[in-house]
């Protein structure tokens, strides 16, 4: 999933490569870090008998982009997007467990409406997009988890990492420092279902913000 998630962002990469000039009146690729910040993370418990929807919490960590920007005239423009953040896994119903990483990795395409014309040396926008999310198994496959009454112990399948569509919306500005090179901020936030499919889930929806900052290069 991984690999689809960045052949998505090369598939619109070259789109874009192969419209003209006069379609195509600006491009940029942009290199972001930052953070993810995680919202209704209960995910569900991995004993088979017994437990609570709050037995597993995900929380957010540092988070990488890389953004193939399209402009067509003043206020609409068009992004494909590359996005690897890590996550943590809590285990709410062993205090002082440790908790255990894993990765989020995404292919985005997202629409953007600007305020402000493409000459202007700070640009406000808007976005709304979708795509694909693919969450990465943590790093023990057991998930802290060490009697037979495990998910993973019957069903290991459940921590292989699961795919979901995704959509999401935000903002952002982005500043123009020389003719070529410029820097920007964003605020987004993407909404999926929760991951792994594990007993006593509560449902709902898992909510992650990404906040970050980046710079890029137009060509």
């Amino acid at each position: 999933m991984k690999k689809l998630c960045i052949l998505f962002l090369v598939a619109g990469v070259g789109v874009a490569l192969a419209q003209s000039s006069e379609d195509i009146q600006s491009r940029a690729i942009w290199i972001n870090a930052g953070g993810s910040l995680i919202g209704s993370g209960y995910i569900g418990t991995p004993q088979l008998t017994g437990g609570s929807p709050n037995d597993l919490k995900l929380t957010g960590g540092a988070m990488f982009t890389v953004r193939f920007d399209l402009a067509q005239g003043d206020h609409i423009g068009h992004e494909f997007q590359y996005l690897n953040s890590r996550m943590q896994v809590q285990y709410t119903y062993e205090p002082g467990a440790p908790q255990q990483g894993g990765a989020i990795n995404q292919g985005e395409y997202n629409f953007l409406g600007y305020i402000n014309k493409r000459e202007a040396k700070v640009r406000v926008f808007g976005t709304v997009g979708a795509g694909l999310v693919h969450f990465a198994r943590p790093s023990d496959s057991g998930i802290g988890c060490e009697s037979q009454n495990c998910t993973v112990a019957s069903q290991p399948v459940t921590t292989a990492g699961n795919n979901k569509f995704e959509f999401n919306y935000g903002g952002g500005a982005k500043f123009r420092i020389t003719p070529r090179y410029g820097f920007r901020l964003d605020v987004r936030q993407y909404v999926n279902s929760k991951p792994w499919n594990l007993p006593q889930s509560p449902g709902g929806m898992l909510r992650m913000t990404e906040v970050s900052a980046g710079f890029g290069i137009s060509f």
